[in-house]
């Protein structure tokens, strides 16, 4: 499924519509970090629903910082290159996952069949 659609067929999911809003605002206004645990009580969603709202704004260009402290919205350039560069490596990472699979033996084995 294309991103676009996702994100169509997400708007229109009963989890945008009752959390998102409240998900970005608990942040923003706050201007805190909140470990995943107290914005699910927060919020009222499971810790794969708040990973998705975080997934969903950072798509339509909200900066949804995450790390080890948690989630908070990005409110300095700093903040927003922290978030970049942590995405970026991520990316990376998930590359040479992709390549090591596709050179892999058992792959092409595979591929043979």
């Amino acid at each position: 499924m294309d991103y676009v659609k996702e994100i169509k067929k997400f708007e229109k999911s009963p989890l945008f519509k009752n959390a998102y809003s409240k998900f970005i605002a608990t942040l923003k206004l706050s201007g805190q970090t909140f470990p995943s645990k107290h914005l699910e009580a927060m919020v009222g969603v499971s810790g794969a629903e708040i990973r998705k709202l975080a997934q969903y704004a950072r798509r339509k260009g909200v900066l949804i910082n995450s790390g080890s402290k948690g989630y908070s919205y990005a409110s300095t350039k700093r903040e927003a290159d922290s978030t970049l560069n942590h995405l970026k490596k991520r990316a990376e990472s998930l590359q040479v996952t992709i390549n090591a699979i596709e050179q892999s033996t058992h792959y092409k084995r595979l591929a043979k069949r």
